[in-house]
């Protein structure tokens, strides 16, 4: 009679692990289980009944691409204005800093001709000038705008841009490409 005992009590652990899908210690509810209660709550809170339980429906794979580009649209659209305002408006301060801090440097290292060209500049355009060859034009162009920016730099840090090593590196860097 013992003996049936224990094998009755063995075969209703034994069939209360496989119900629970637990053959671990201290886990008594499957990972499956936990989730479609903390679903059912929320969806119940709000007034919903739980969806059926299953493989979710199918759709045609077009909708579905549709469906998600339309989410994504809608997710990323405001971020995307946002990125895009902030480079229209960095690049409109760049050409404004470029423009401003060149004024004093007609005649000497920007042209009459390049500044001209430099006030008409817009974003997101590269400047070039005609009368050397595109590499050269490449490099005389960003030497400006450094040359631009580092005056800045140093009108901003309260220093004189006419006594900085940097400032005067630029123009000669400028002076021996226009050679």
């Amino acid at each position: 009679m013992k003996c049936q005992e224990s094998l009755e009590s063995r075969k209703l652990k034994n069939e209360y692990q496989l119900r629970t899908n637990s053959g671990k210690s201290g886990r008594s509810r499957p990972k499956q289980t936990k989730n479609r209660l903390i679903v059912t709550i929320l969806l119940r809170q709000a007034g919903e009944e739980m969806p059926p339980s299953g493989p979710p429906p199918q759709i045609p794979f077009l909708d579905a691409w549709i469906t998600a580009s339309v989410q994504n649209l809608l997710l990323f659209l405001p971020f995307v204005c946002v990125i895009l305002l902030a480079l229209r408006l960095s690049g409109k301060w760049e050409r404004r800093v470029i423009a401003e801090q060149l004024a004093n440097e007609v005649g000497g290292v920007v042209t009459p001709e390049e500044y001209a060209a430099i006030q008409r500049d817009g974003i997101f355009r590269t400047r070039r000038i005609k009368s050397v060859d595109r590499r050269r034009s490449a490099a005389l162009v960003n030497a400006q705008h450094e040359l631009a920016f580092r005056k800045r730099s140093v009108i901003a840090d309260g220093d004189d841009p006419e006594t900085d090593k940097l400032v005067a590196g630029w123009r000669r860097e400028i002076a021996a490409l226009r050679a």
